[in-house]
């Protein structure tokens, strides 16, 4: 996986701290992965603007499932993709979102 600058290096989720590492994921038809053992949110190194800060939203919104135990209920995965997809686009229609610095 090929490794590129990034916006953000690091974000924490519920007092847990994820590297975000930004690579070469479209071979694997992957825009974004939420790795929680590795503690590390893996972001496709193409995308840009508003399409990378959907995708690290959308990774976020895995680490909530996951942080929370939401993932262990009977909500499957599928309705899990739906449901992050849907807030992570409300979330970059609306606010005009810059990562700190």
């Amino acid at each position: 996986m090929k490794k590129t600058k990034s916006f953000m290096s690091n974000i924490i989720i519920f007092g847990i701290k994820y590297k975000i590492k930004y690579v070469n994921l479209l071979s694997d038809n992957y825009l974004g992965w939420f790795k929680p053992i590795e503690q590390e949110i893996l972001i496709e190194h193409t995308l840009k603007g508003d399409k990378r800060m959907k995708t690290l939203i959308h990774e976020i919104g895995h680490g909530v499932f996951h942080t929370t135990g939401l993932n262990q209920t009977s909500i499957g995965y599928d309705l899990q993709e739906i449901i992050v997809e849907n807030i992570a686009q409300a979330i970059v229609q609306n606010f005009d979102i810059k990562p700190k610095k």
